[in-house]
């Protein structure tokens, strides 16, 4: 008989870790690190759920489902990721499943994207020069024409900003819980 739910997460600063640790409360699943996940093991479940966050518009880790698509074919897979995309906006998510998937590895999974968390001191080098950049170009917008989220970013730049919340995740939570389509 197969286990029910596995979350699979990476985590960089924590916002993906957080989010997994919500879900797997929610769901009753196991939670694993990826470092720890043993994709024979995780086969033996139902649902699979891989959590990743995005950096420079590439999901960490999805490799890891992606190479193993095979072994965990009879499983439900679910794509949960993390990052500074307005959640809903369709165009931008858009782009960041074109830059990580070919389209054929998209039949069958299920995505959600949840925003996390900015703390610039953690930073690399790297993203801070990318954090500068994003900054410049949200400043050239017109203020009228700007997100909440971009704004958020301004007023946080050079500092911390949380955007995590467990409300995010009840879509994903609905979805894992329901029974599978036939």
């Amino acid at each position: 008989m197969k286990k029910t739910t596995a979350i699979v997460y990476s985590s960089r600063k924590g916002s993906t870790r957080r989010y997994a640790e919500w879900l797997a409360k929610d769901c009753g699943a196991d939670l694993f690190p990826l470092a720890e996940a043993v994709v024979d093991q995780l086969a033996e479940y139902r649902t699979v759920v891989y959590g990743g966050c995005v950096y420079n518009g590439l999901i960490d880790g999805i490799s890891f489902i992606k190479k193993n698509r095979d072994v965990l074919r009879d499983c439900r897979l679910f794509v949960f990721t993390v990052g500074l995309t307005q959640p809903g906006d369709e165009a931008a998510f858009q782009q960041v499943l074109d830059r990580n998937f070919e389209p054929q590895e998209l039949e069958g999974l299920r995505f959600h994207h949840f925003l996390g968390a900015l703390d610039f001191k953690k930073m690399s080098l790297m993203q801070r020069l990318m954090m500068r950049i994003l900054k410049k170009s949200i400043q050239q917008k017109p203020k009228e024409a700007r997100s909440e989220l971009e704004n958020y970013v301004l007023k946080a730049y050079g500092g911390q900003v949380d955007f995590t919340n467990r409300a995010y995740i009840r879509p994903l939570v609905e979805e894992i819980c329901s029974p599978p389509e036939a």
